[in-house]
């Protein structure tokens, strides 16, 4: 779940396969908000000015990690 200054970036496809990748990619000890931070830091606006607005918007998101029962 992400708002929508996340859209504006990257479509949700595309969201969904980074931080799909991202979580196969983590050692366990690794928290998923590291995840986050690191698709955050690949999206965020580096010059504000340049940006024409993209990356500069507000960004949240929520991972909901979805465990098999056995």
């Amino acid at each position: 779940m992400a708002c929508d200054g996340i859209w504006d970036c990257v479509t949700s496809e595309e969201g969904i396969e980074q931080m799909r990748d991202a979580l196969k990619a983590r050692k366990a000890s690794t928290p998923i908000s590291k995840c986050i931070e690191d698709l955050f830091e690949r999206i965020i606006a580096t010059d504000i000015l340049s940006s024409a607005g993209i990356g500069t918007d507000n960004m949240t998101c929520i991972v909901i990690e979805l465990k098999k029962v056995t």
